[in-house]
Order: structure tokens, then sequence, then C-alpha cells
């Protein structure tokens, strides 16, 4: 394995801790995790072993499960309420932080509109673990304080919406300790994408006037196009979120809150704003760490798991 040109190898492993002492488990998996960071080396093992859930980074995992009698795989953010639930333990959490929004396609426009020099120069944010808790399903988190006792820290974005119905989940999550939260000044966070680009899109007449941060456009925009709202919003947030700008922002009056986002993010990265004056900013994701390959695949997972509909 050391020479140039040796070959890629696999290790495939069942449930190496039949037998083993949970210390013993424990040096084990610190073996293959070694292992695995050799470039040509990948190891793969299945457990039911709640220690070996413990050592593992939330990213090696894959919850296999069987509904409808077929088979399907559960990865990424959403496999930390999986393997609690079902193993009684959390999986690591490397960066110690974890960010929680509302839905799927909240996690697109961050992905998109993180992408800005204005914003990226505070924290980046693909190198956070951004979890969509789908609507009912973020009560239950709150409810169940699944990362409780466990030195991971949070923070919550949820849309104020028409009716109120985070409120209380905010006020919650900003009593424990070393966790924050927000909700959005606007009514939902399809209202901080540009109505121009939306109009153009859909073929609406949105204006910039002082109803704007509580129009329902989903609901027009889906009336419109004769799309469901679980498109439209997909439409919006990832597809049209990408043309945004600062200057679209400004304009719209939204730029300070959506900067003010990411400052509350990059203060639970710790990221001083001198660090960023200097350009200097701390590595929040160890260099062996694996990120899943498909983010659009995880937050499908994620939906799945919530029993979100496209209609969310």
């Amino acid at each position: 394995k050391t020479q140039h040109n040796s070959v890629n190898v696999i290790y495939a492993i069942e449930e190496p801790e039949t037998s083993q002492h949970p210390n013993h488990q424990k040096m084990l998996v610190e073996s293959l995790i070694d292992i695995s960071n050799d470039s040509n080396t990948q190891v793969i093992f299945t457990s039911h072993s709640p220690q070996l859930i413990k050592e593992l980074d939330y990213r090696s995992l894959r919850y296999v499960d069987v509904e409808a009698g077929y088979p399907w795989v559960n990865y990424g953010e959403s496999v930390l309420v999986t393997a609690k639930d079902e193993m009684g333990e959390l999986p690591k959490l490397s960066e110690g932080f974890l960010f929680c929004v509302e839905g799927p396609t909240d996690v697109l426009f961050f992905r998109n509109v993180g992408l800005l020099p204005e914003f990226r120069s505070i924290c980046d944010i693909n190198k956070i673990s951004v979890f969509p808790l789908n609507g009912g399903f973020a009560r239950k988190w709150v409810e169940e304080k699944y990362l409780k006792d466990t030195g991971v820290s949070e923070a919550h974005l949820y849309d104020r919406d028409s009716d109120g119905q985070y409120k209380n989940i905010v006020k919650e999550v900003k009593s424990w300790e070393g966790c924050d939260a927000k909700l959005t000044n606007l009514r939902e966070i399809e209202n901080y994408v540009h109505p121009n680009l939306i109009n153009e899109r859909f073929g609406t007449s949105f204006t910039l006037d002082k109803d704007w941060s509580d129009v329902g456009l989903v609901d027009t925009c889906a009336q419109k196009s004769g799309l469901k709202q679980g498109e439209v919003k997909r439409i919006i947030c990832d597809e049209l979120s990408r043309s945004m700008t600062k200057e679209l922002f400004v304009e719209m009056g939204t730029y300070d809150e959506v900067e003010s986002w990411f400052e509350m993010l990059a203060s639970f990265l710790c990221i001083s704003s001198s660090d960023r004056d200097n350009k200097t900013h701390k590595k929040i994701v160890p260099s062996g760490s694996k990120v899943s390959k498909s983010t659009d695949e995880a937050l499908q997972m994620a939906i799945r798991f919530s029993g979100a509909t496209d209609e969310s």
C-alpha cells in the first residue's frame, strides 16, 4: 500500500464489534479511520453498535432501511436523527455546529447566495452542515432536544410566515446555552429573491412596495404557472437565487438582514471581523472529512425522512 503503484483496496467488514470489548471497539474504529485516510483505500463495514456510532463522523454513516419492500439509504445531516432514534446515540459533528433551516429549498437558497463574495468573506456556507427541519418536524427536533449534552451548538432560521408558527420554537432555541435562532423579517425566504427575477420567470407583476414583505408569492406563482408549490419554491430558491447580487439585496432593503444571518453563523465558527479583514479563516472541516457527493440526494433523503411533500 505504501508503494507509488499500489492498487486500490476496499475493505468490507461485517460487524467488526462482534465479541470485542468496548475499548477494543474504539481502538478498532480508530484504526479503520486511519486506513481509510489513504488515498487508494476505502473501508466499508456494517454495525449495530451504538459505541461505534459515537466514534464516527456523521458524513461517514449510511443508514440502510426497507420501506414498502424496497431498500433505501439515508445519509447526510438527516442521519443524525435516524441514529439517535434507532441507535440511541449520535455520531460526531466535526464542526461542533449545526445550522437548521425550515426546508430543503432554504438550504438551496443559502448555498447559492452564500457564494456571493460579500457573504463568503464572512463565512463559507458550503463548509457548514445545513439541516432542513421540515415543518412540524422542527417542533419535534426542539421538543426532543436531539443534540442535548453533545456539546454541539445550533443556529436556527425560520420564515416569519403569516401565522407566526415558529415564534415559540425560536424563543426556545434562544434559551439554550450556546445556541441562537432568528425569524426572517419578510414572510418567507422566497421573498428575499428580487421580484424582477420572479416576474420574468413566472409572468407575474410583483413590485417592491410596502406590502412586499407580506406577499404570499409562492401561492401566486403556483396559480399563475400551474406548477405545484414545491416546484415553485425550488425554482425561486435554486434557479433564481443564483442571480441575486449585493446590489439587488440593497435595492430590496434586505442586504443588512441577510448579512446578519451570515454574521450569526460566523460567530459560531469563531471568525472575528479582524480575521475576515485579514482574509484568514479558521478551518472548520478536518482535512480528512469526506462530504457527501450529492447534496440533492441528501436533501431528498431528509425530505423523505421528515414526511414533507411537494406541497410543503
